[in-house]
C-alpha cells in the first residue's frame, strides 16, 4: 500500500493530509511495468543525479542485489544514455571528457600545474 501526502492544513500548527496514491494518482499506479524497464528506469534517475558511479554504488544505494543493479545499468546502455568506462563504472553520454571541475589550460596559462595562488612556504623566495 502506497500513501502520498494530499493536504497540508494550518490550524494553529502545520497537519499533513495522507492519503492512498492510487486515489490521487490512478492511472499512473494501474500500469504494469515489467522488472527489466523499472530496474533501467531506476539506474536512470540515479545516474542522472550522480553523473558518474563506480562498482557497487547503485545497489548499495538503491538496496538492489547486484545482479539486479547491473541488469538496470545495462538497459540504459543499450540506449546510448551512458557510456562505460570500465565494468561496473558508468558516466553519462551527455558529459564531455573533461571535467566540469577542472578548467582546460588556455593559451595564455604558463603550466597547468603550477598553483594559482601561492601561500607560505610555496611561494618563490621563502626557505623555512
Amino acid at each position: 500500500m502506497l500513501v502520498v501526502p494530499s493536504a497540508v492544513i494550518y490550524q494553529p500548527t502545520f497537519t499533513d493530509i495522507w492519503t492512498l496514491a492510487v486515489g490521487r494518482l490512478p492511472d499512473a499506479l494501474r500500469c504494469r511495468v515489467d522488472r527489466s524497464t523499472a530496474l533501467g528506469e531506476v539506474a536512470r534517475a540515479f545516474l542522472s543525479g550522480a553523473r558518474k558511479t563506480v562498482p557497487g554504488e547503485f545497489a548499495r544505494v538503491a538496496g538492489l542485489s547486484r545482479s539486479d543493479a547491473g541488469l538496470g545499468n545495462r538497459a540504459f546502455l543499450a540506449e546510448g544514455y551512458a557510456a562505460m568506462l570500465a565494468p561496473g563504472t558508468y558516466r553519462l553520454a551527455a558529459l564531455s571528457p573533461v571535467s566540469r571541475h577542472q578548467p582546460e589550460a588556455s593559451s595564455h596559462d604558463k603550466s597547468p600545474q603550477e598553483p594559482l595562488l601561492l601561500v607560505g612556504h610555496n611561494r618563490p623566495g621563502h626557505t623555512k
